[in-house]
């Protein structure tokens, strides 16, 4: 008995309350509450993504969204991070009744590849030089070869630039100058 209740909602209901007054006089009102279910979240975007790079993600499913890095608060439809390392990105959206839901999403940062090159950094005017790069899956050369290895014959000293691509997909770079020694000048006196 009382004049407030704090009843636990698990399906709709109808409450009834009756009322007396010092008169024996009596009163009944009713009161209907409908359960509202929380929003469905899902959403859009990448999970995983290369050390220094950006991903969006979109939620779905809410009228309002908030975002959180357990660092930062983030309000709107959906959030662009650049993350240094994996990190746990929970979204919270509630629909037209207020009701809340919540979602963890766990963002994974990928290792670049460690690109090297090897080989010849200087050559003798007209004689061939040799590059090896490591560290990735595949390659891609300032000189459009897609190998790990490059062998050319080169008038003047040159810089080497190649882009590896590991098995995630993530990329790097690495660059090497060789330098041509001048052959030297011979005079022959009669």
């Amino acid at each position: 008995l009382g004049s407030t209740i704090t009843p636990q909602i698990i399906q709709d209901q109808v409450f009834t309350v009756t009322a007396e007054n010092q008169y024996g006089c009596k009163s009944t009102a009713t009161h209907e509450v409908f359960l509202t279910e929380p929003p469905v979240l899902s959403f859009e975007g990448n999970t995983q993504v290369c050390y220094g790079e950006k991903t969006t993600l979109k939620g779905n499913g809410a009228l309002n969204s908030t975002w959180t890095d357990g660092v930062k608060e983030y309000n709107g439809s959906s959030i662009e991070i650049k993350p240094e390392n994996n990190t746990l990105i929970r979204m919270t959206g509630s629909n037209v009744a207020n009701c809340p839901a919540t979602i963890d999403i766990d963002i994974v940062v990928l290792s670049l590849p460690t690109i090297s090159i090897s080989g010849d950094t200087a050559v003798c005017k007209g004689d061939a030089f040799n590059l090896y790069a490591s560290g990735a899956k595949t390659y891609k050369w300032n000189t459009n070869d897609e190998t790990d290895h490059i062998s050319y014959t080169m008038g003047s000293t040159t810089e080497f630039k190649v882009t590896g691509t590991n098995d995630q997909g993530c990329v790097s770079s690495a660059s090497k100058i060789v330098s041509v020694r001048p052959a030297p000048l011979i005079n022959i006196e009669k």
